[in-house]
């Protein structure tokens, strides 16, 4: 049997093979050149503050007329829960690919507030910061980022599987076809994933699914949660349906955390539970922006620490009188 420095450094097997070749497939479509990038993010922020005045003037909406209760609760509870399924799956994450490295809370919850907060640049900033933190570990590059991509895939699937069974009894056929493509999706996944995780067994790859739909019915409730925020009539089930634009934007790769394709496409979905267009796009932008009001402020807590500690750290140049 394989090392675990072996295992997580060298190439690998012609499986491992196939898979970085279609994590750089998919990567070479997703991310386009930097300067595209720049046109891209300002696109982006344009149709994202334009569809948020257009989506309150719609509702009829003033700041001040918001529910006060519900934001409460989404900033307070929802908006930390969301963040803590994301550390949960960092830390699978790295299960899966390493057998002796394993991300501590206090890690895995400076990467995830770190990768939320530089989802913002005009750049994959959050899966850089998160590879980053799996390198760390002594995973190589590839299979980092080969375990991103297949978490990126079952995330998707998880929303599509979770959106078409809350969709069925309002659209049968549309429901069914999400359910049919989640499958297929996840087929493909665990497919992609035997020769990444080969060395560590099935469990935490079955950790790695069940984090994804918890993730999915997270946010779906969240989603839920703004919407009440608005004064929207909607259910749970409507939230959760209207969950999958997430997934579905972000992994188009080409706006950073899909930013405005996320909104529109909620736009889009939202008439099929009978929910307003415009509901779908202010519920979910302003989401967006609690979930940054959150990540934010702890992203530069967790810098300013780290600047604390590496000047405590670092060595006094000879000639300073520094106690």
């Amino acid at each position: 049997m394989p090392s675990a420095s072996s295992s997580t450094d060298e190439p690998g097997p012609s499986g491992t093979s196939r898979l970085a070749r279609v994590v750089a497939r998919m990567g070479a479509l997703r991310q386009p050149p930097p300067r595209v990038r720049g046109v891209l993010l300002l696109v982006a922020v344009s149709v994202f503050a334009v569809g948020i005045v257009v989506s309150f003037r719609e509702l009829d909406l003033r700041p001040g007329e918001l529910n006060l209760a519900w934001l409460a609760l989404v900033v307070v509870a929802l908006t930390p829960l969301n963040l803590l399924v994301n550390v949960l799956e960092l830390q699978v994450m790295a299960r899966c690919v390493s057998r002796d490295g394993r991300l501590g809370w206090r890690s895995a919850t400076r990467t995830t507030v770190l990768a939320t907060a530089a989802n913002v640049l005009p750049l994959p900033g959050g899966a850089l910061v998160r590879i980053h933190a799996l390198t760390g570990l002594g995973v190589s590059a590839r299979r980092a980022t080969g375990i991103n991509v297949v978490g990126a895939m079952l995330w998707v699937a998880a929303g599509l599987l979770v959106a078409g069974l809350a969709a069925l009894p309002q659209a049968p056929l549309l429901g069914a076809g999400a359910v049919v493509a989640a499958l297929a999706g996840a087929g493909v996944s665990l497919a992609l994933s035997r020769p990444l995780v080969a060395e560590q067994g099935l469990r935490p790859l079955l950790a790695l699914i069940g984090v994804e739909v918890a993730t999915t019915l997270v946010h779906g409730v969240r989603l839920f949660a703004v919407l009440q925020v608005l004064g929207v009539t909607a259910t749970v089930r409507d939230g959760l349906v209207l969950g999958a634009a997430g997934p579905l934007a972000a992994s188009a790769g080409v706006f950073p955390s899909g930013l405005g394709l996320a909104e529109l496409l909620t736009a889009l979905i939202a008439p099929v539970v009978d929910v307003p267009a415009a509901a779908g796009f202010a519920a979910t932008g302003l989401g967006r922006i609690l979930g940054l009001a959150v990540a934010l402020p702890l992203a530069l807590a967790f810098g300013a620490r780290d600047l604390l500690q590496r000047g405590a750290t670092a060595p006094v140049p000879p000639g300073d009188t520094r106690p």
